[in-house]
């Protein structure tokens, strides 16, 4: 995971160069053609029917991001004139609304959150949640990023690459880990313990009025400061409270589908990086959600506690 550096310079966008599509040898188990899995907490509500993998290979359009229902895995609409999708919340932990955008390189494209969430900011991806917590977590609240199902392998070099990152990640939080060798239930993850030095948030006292999701947050410092002290994981958090989060990154570039402006690295696309879903032809993408993270041996199993805050497969599917 890389962490934008909050600069007010907006000249990010580059050209992509090449890259050898093997270079990272991820790959799947040649007879798995199953249905993405789903993680958390993620089950059909009275009157959602999940969508079969024929239906999705009909709705799945090519060469571009598209966001699916973690329930029924059918594609949710963009909202806003901009690449914005929305979500309701509701599980055990945590009642209120997700929002993921990503920034394209016309402004023209990207709506009201042109001005409200990119306009001098480097960042090309952001997610926001907003709600209540109706329980306190199961441990540190933490990303859980995993492959689209549990057959999904990295390769050697994927391996090495991944266990430097790791042990670089963890001067800045101890808690990263990554699940390198994937069985039934608890594919290849990462998972990261959120930390208000890297994610916003913003507790807002019960009867007043917490800020309008669409619109960027103060810088983390001053999230901290706004909210009176340093909320940690969200281990203890308010019940009577809302929570606002936002993470965003400059290097996420889903609308390209590549990881840009990372240091003395070409921009990479993410069908070289991300396990290749078999089910669809040319398909890659992942799963993941906001969550507690419950026990620490089960910390990587897919179904989670079911305590979420949001649940997302993002997926490209490339053009013949």
């Amino acid at each position: 995971m890389y962490l934008e550096f909050d600069s007010d310079d907006d000249d990010f966008w580059q050209d992509a160069q090449s890259q050898d599509p093997h270079l990272f040898d991820m790959h799947m188990s040649p007879n798995s053609t199953h249905a993405p899995s789903t993680p958390g907490n993620a089950v059909p509500r009275p009157g959602e029917t999940p969508i079969s993998m024929d239906q999705l290979k009909e709705v799945l359009p090519c060469d571009k991001p598209s966001v699916l229902n973690p329930r029924t895995f059918e594609p949710l609409p963009t909202s806003q004139d901009a690449h914005c999708w929305q979500n309701h919340i509701d599980t055990s932990l945590f009642t209120g609304t997700s929002m993921v955008f990503i920034r394209d390189k016309d402004p023209n494209n990207n709506g009201v959150f042109q001005e409200k969430l990119w306009q001098g900011k480097n960042r090309v991806f952001t997610l926001q949640m907003q709600g209540k917590f109706k329980r306190k977590p199961d441990g540190p609240l933490c990303f859980y990023l995993c492959a689209l199902d549990d057959v999904a392998s990295v390769g050697m070099i994927s391996k090495r690459l991944g266990k430097m990152w790791m042990a670089f990640a963890r001067n800045w939080e101890k808690g990263i880990d990554i699940n390198f060798s994937p069985e039934p239930g608890k594919p290849i993850a990462i998972i990261a313990p959120i930390s208000p030095h890297w994610t916003g948030i913003l507790e807002t006292p019960a009867g007043e009025e917490p800020p309008p999701l669409g619109t960027r947050l103060p810088t983390y410092k001053e999230c901290i400061a706004m909210t009176g002290r340093d909320l940690g994981h969200c281990e203890d958090p308010d019940l009577d409270a809302t929570y606002t989060f936002e993470f965003y990154t400059a290097n996420l570039d889903l609308h390209a589908w590549r990881l840009v402006n990372i240091p003395v690295l070409p921009a990479l696309s993410i069908h070289s990086l991300a396990p290749k879903f078999s089910g669809i032809p040319g398909c890659t993408g992942f799963a993941g959600c906001v969550r507690e993270m419950g026990p620490e041996e089960s910390k990587f199993v897919r179904a989670g506690t079911g305590g979420d805050l949001a649940q997302a497969y993002i997926m490209n599917r490339a053009g013949s």
